[in-house]
């Protein structure tokens, strides 16, 4: 009889195993599909596929347990008390894997939210199926061999945040739909291909033959946070819209032959890190409205035809580390605003038509390596600056009659000889600039004791 009971029980346990195994079977259809469409792009795969661990791929375990295949669940519609497992991050970057995309079925991958497969020798069209990708919000195939056009079906993904396919051989015409589209892009990069044609309305591009005018819309970028479209054929001027791309961190148009002034609206650009126009044909003058850009570490404005003077406003630049503006047509003296900006490291005014004496402020440049203003029409003393470096470059040359340390390459100051009815007005005149000089040498002071450390007196 207790045979009998755990004859029964047994075969119960049977009985419900296999009901649940049937139940995943029947729960996990899609997974099935999933790993199938995987295995026949593996099929096609040449290289080291051990490097990754790819040979390891096979019908006899889970696409789940594969290295780089990571897998979610997710409620299906009308069973929101189910979950399955599917195929949602595919990770092979730099596998040393060779072949096309053509095999893989991305239609069998709707769950797929990120897909790298980057530095890798893949090679032929990216198909155009890849836009059955609904869910896709990161996608990198950069440094392959992909060539061909980008499919417009891209334009379909619309949760897309980040799209790399950088340094390959695409060519043909820049995908038009782009712009309007894809309204999560906040990372773009199709440098270093072949792309031809009209510039887009969106994009992040440089070292192409992009040709064209920048459009208004991209003013409708708002999340973009890079923006690389140097070295190309642009033309037109800068779009008053660019003023709304209030996320941006990076602008790089240098190289190009972009036209007129720098918009008033780069007033809103408040996030602004990098700003590189260097290399144009910019002209007008250098709108005070740039000192509100007071993130700014790195601003070139070099090579191209701004003309007025340098506004007081760029002392607003308390971060700035690199300032460029040579080879311009700027007048007027250097504002004494510009020794406020602290954290320089390179100043670059040369080539161009400046004139007076050079502030008494760069002396507080403390953290200055590079100094040009060679090229200029500037005169007077030159006070030096207390640097923390030793290997400070510093470039005069060619200007009307500097003056100062010979450690800078400079001709001593002479002393004047005061005829004596204008003694009286010089004395007046040192005492009236005493006290601002004393107010300076403090500040300066200060600012190295902040540098170097408390200095102590034995």
């Amino acid at each position: 009889m207790r045979r009998l009971v755990a004859s029964q029980e047994l075969l119960l346990v049977l009985l419900i195993s296999l009901q649940c195994l049937s139940c995943l079977a029947i729960a996990n259809p899609a997974l099935d599909r999933q790993a199938e469409a995987l295995l026949q792009w593996k099929s096609g795969l040449r290289g080291d596929l051990s490097y990754c661990g790819l040979e390891e791929w096979s019908n006899a375990t889970s696409p789940c347990n594969w290295s780089g295949i990571y897998c979610s669940y997710k409620v299906r519609r009308g069973h929101e008390r189910d979950a399955i497992l599917v195929v949602t991050y595919i990770t092979l970057f730099s596998c040393n894997i060779s072949g096309g995309l053509s095999k893989l079925r991305f239609a069998q991958l709707p769950h797929l939210v990120f897909l790298d497969l980057s530095i890798n020798s893949l090679y032929g069209p990216i198909p155009s199926d890849i836009g059955r990708l609904a869910e896709l919000s990161y996608l990198d195939l950069s440094n392959n061999k992909l060539t061909g056009s980008i499919p417009p079906s891209i334009g379909n993904l619309t949760n897309l945040g980040f799209l790399e396919l950088s340094n390959n051989y695409l060519s043909q015409g820049i995908l038009s739909c782009l712009p309007d589209t894809l309204h999560n892009l906040q990372y773009l990069d199709l440098s270093h291909n072949s792309l031809t044609g009209p510039i887009p309305s969106k994009l992040y591009l440089s070292i192409n033959e992009i040709t064209g005018f920048i459009p208004e819309s991209i003013g409708n970028l708002r999340s973009l946070i890079k923006l690389y479209l140097s070295t190309n054929e642009i033309t037109g001027s800068i779009p008053e819209s660019i003023g709304n791309l209030t996320s941006l961190q990076n602008m790089d148009l240098s190289n190009n032959r972009i036209i007129g002034p720098i918009p008033s609206t780069f007033s809103k650009l408040i996030s602004l890190i990098t700003l590189k126009l260097e290399s144009n044909v910019l002209n007008d003058i250098l709108p005070p409205e740039l000192g509100f850009l007071r993130n700014l570490f790195v601003l070139d404005l070099s090579s191209n035809q701004f003309t007025g003077s340098i506004p007081p406003q760029i002392g607003q630049f308390h971060h700035l580390s690199l300032l460029r503006l040579r080879n311009n047509l700027l007048t007027g003296p250097i504002p004494e605003e510009l020794g406020y900006c602290t954290d320089l490291t390179e100043l670059d005014l040369s080539r161009n038509n400046l004139s007076g004496a050079i502030p008494m402020t760069f002396m507080m440049l403390y953290r200055l390596l590079e100094l040009n203003l060679s090229y200029n029409s500037l005169g007077g003393r030159f006070f030096g600056f207390y640097t923390t470096e030793a290997s400070s470059v510093v470039s005069l040359d060619h200007n009307t009659g500097i003056c100062g340390d010979p450690l800078y390459g400079l001709t001593p100051c002479q002393p004047s000889n005061p005829n004596p009815d204008s003694l009286h007005t010089n004395e007046n005149s040192d005492s009236k600039h005493l006290v601002p000089r004393l107010l300076l040498a403090f500040a300066m002071f200060s600012c190295i004791w902040l540098v170097g450390g408390s200095i102590t007196v034995e």
